[in-house]
């Protein structure tokens, strides 16, 4: 979001921010809690298509998300806050809405039919469903929900306002390098955390290389 602001001058009227759309989805918790660190998620799944992450989930207990908000382990002891829970859905961003950075129009691209079957598809699986039943209502939350966003300076090899190269540089900027996922041209359905480490350690390597003699 920073970039969007420091660096205007770099974007087109094409250039756009892309992030992972999210749903929350009522489910039965069907496993016992007794024994669980609420501290993290009871379960995390994910779904490929094509090598691609399309949908990632996580699972929470009614009483784990009262624990984590009202500060209180009271409603653990409760057995029906441990058999009722929320999945927290993420999608890739190929099945998402986008938002346009120069007018902020937000362009409705979510595929909700196809992320539902693909959703269906996981939590029919038999490692899921022998946990968890869940309940088919998805409720879609608003945009940027999660944090998870970028792609709004995507890397590419032609030399065009509204990008990137391979160095991460504005074609107007050499002087600088984004390293974020801002230059990103998709955002994964799974927490970006690793990817964004991993990619910042050896696009800086490359620059050192560069620009840097030892």
């Amino acid at each position: 979001k920073s970039t969007t602001k420091l660096l205007e001058s770099s974007h087109s009227n094409k250039s756009k921010i892309i992030y992972s759309q999210k749903f929350l989805i009522p489910t039965l918790i069907n496993i016992n809690l007794s024994n669980m660190d609420f501290n993290y998620p009871l379960a995390q799944y994910s779904l490929k298509k094509n090598n691609q992450n399309v949908i990632y989930v996580q699972v929470y207990s009614l009483s784990q998300m009262i624990e984590r908000y009202l500060k209180t382990k009271f409603f653990k002891k409760i057995n029906i806050f441990n058999k009722i829970g929320c999945i927290y859905l993420s999608t890739n961003s190929n099945l998402s809405d986008h938002i346009m950075l120069y007018n902020q129009k937000i362009i409705k691209n979510s595929k909700s039919i196809l992320i539902k079957r693909f959703s269906k598809e996981l939590f029919n699986s038999k490692e899921f469903s022998s946990k968890f039943t869940y309940l088919n209502f998805f409720y879609k939350m608003g945009i940027l929900a999660g944090n998870h966003y970028g792609g709004n300076l995507p890397i590419n090899k032609k030399n065009k306002k509204g990008f990137v190269n391979a160095l991460c540089q504005p074609i107007d900027n050499n002087k600088i390098s984004i390293i974020g996922s801002s230059v990103f041209k998709s955002i994964s359905a799974v927490p970006p955390t690793l990817t964004l480490f991993f990619f910042s350690y050896f696009k800086t390597q490359q620059i050192i290389k560069k620009y840097f003699k030892f």
